[in-house]
């Protein structure tokens, strides 16, 4: 079984992982006790690449930032879950907290965003996109029907073929490009690759930055809408089906 296979269907730890958050709650915290070091060994192990390790809301437990995802942790690596986290408050309101997690992480990546800014903005939504895709396509020739109603595109890119190869090196030469956004209607509307980039090296990192990202949110396909709330919706949304979807934001 390889590990990849395993890690993405995070229920399976997170049902073995279940009876032991009771116990996690009563450990002493884990700023005290985490071994990042140990976690991180442990981890590259299933071939994790560690980011970040940090305190998580939940007593006893350490949460992990990788190249696939968040986990939570106990303190030396021992056990770890991975699935959706919530919090719930006393009136039964409850917040998704990984997605309000990305909703912060994305903005670090807006200098490197291709924007289409709606003259008068209500929504700002990070689709992630790739210029092979039709459903991309069809979602950029929407494109005024989205900024008509308030929304401003901002795009990251992810090509489905991975961070390395044709499509993403295609894709490096638009974001190196000195117009951006002319360059990506060159290529999604037209299919004209015909066009020069300046410090392509840089443009080919961000590339890579801005799949890992996508990557990490979970994203299987393109083109994937990341709501202003951190939410992921999956696949092509028209202008009309979209602004519902953000009016009806918890």
């Amino acid at each position: 079984m390889r590990y990849s296979v395993f890690i993405r269907h995070g229920c399976i730890a997170l049902l073995a992982c279940v009876s032991f958050m009771t116990q996690a709650a009563d450990n002493q915290s884990v700023d005290n006790t985490i071994n990042k070091q140990e976690i991180t060994s442990r981890f590259s192990k299933l071939g994790l690449n560690t980011t970040e390790i940090q305190a998580s809301p939940i007593a006893g437990l350490a949460e992990v930032t990788t190249n696939q995802g968040v986990f939570y942790v106990t303190a030396n690596g021992d056990y770890f879950l991975q699935g959706k986290l919530y919090g719930l408050d006393q009136e039964g309101n409850f917040t998704d907290l990984m997605a309000k997690k990305y909703a912060k992480m994305v903005e670090k990546f807006s200098g490197d965003m291709i924007v289409y800014p709606a003259k008068n903005e209500k929504y700002v939504v990070t689709v992630f996109t790739d210029i092979t895709c039709g459903y991309c396509v069809k979602l950029h020739k929407d494109m005024q029907g989205y900024n008509d109603l308030g929304i401003t595109v901002r795009y990251m890119a992810y090509p489905r073929q991975g961070p390395r190869g044709d499509v993403a090196a295609s894709m490096a030469k638009v974001w190196c490009a000195d117009d951006k956004k002319s360059a990506l209607d060159a290529v999604k509307l037209n299919r004209r690759f015909d066009f020069d980039s300046k410090n392509l090296a840089t443009c080919q990192k961000i590339i890579e930055e801005q799949y890992a990202f996508g990557a990490l949110v979970g994203i299987s396909g393109t083109p994937a809408i990341l709501l202003p709330n951190g939410q992921l919706v999956g696949g092509y949304l028209p202008p009309t089906e979209l602004i519902k979807t953000l009016e009806s934001m918890r």
